[in-house]
């Protein structure tokens, strides 16, 4: 298995884990309560798991990882986790928690939408957020995981 999807289906894992959190301690009805798992799951952990696939891949590489390599890296693994994510929430909005959707649509300012709609759109800011997000982190990650011989 790639590098890259190894680590985005640990991201995918991780979202999974979130959500099952979610439903366990009944903070299920928003996503706006800012529940510190959430915040761990949703924001620190993709950074930690992005900097540790860029990790891995500079030492499949023997150690020898560029700028670039890094940020590309980052990118790959975000633009997998991008395209297989919004199918995980597809999963829990109509299957577990489909009361979940009035809140999205509130946070999007979407009230006049269908529900289908609604998870629609929020399928396609995951992937925006997730590729925007992975560069962000490979943009400054890749300073401190490139090879030191490597220039900007």
């Amino acid at each position: 298995m790639k590098n890259h999807t190894k680590f985005a289906l640990i991201l995918c894992s991780l979202t999974i884990i979130c959500l099952a959190i979610m439903e366990f301690t009944g903070r299920n009805q928003s996503f706006e309560d800012h529940a510190m798992v959430q915040t761990i799951f949703l924001m620190i952990a993709p950074v930690i798991v992005i900097i540790w696939g860029m990790v891995s891949k500079k030492k499949e590489r023997a150690g020898i990882l560029s700028y670039k390599e890094a940020i590309r890296e980052s990118l790959k693994i975000s633009l997998v986790f991008g395209l297989i994510s919004p199918f995980i929430f597809l999963a829990y909005y109509t299957f577990i928690n489909p009361e979940i959707v009035a809140s999205i649509g509130e946070v999007y300012k979407l009230t006049d939408k269908t529900n289908t709609q609604i998870i629609g759109i929020d399928m396609a800011a995951q992937f925006v957020f997730a590729l925007v997000f992975g560069l962000l982190i490979g943009v400054i990650a890749g300073i401190c995981v490139k090879s030191k011989s490597q220039q900007i």
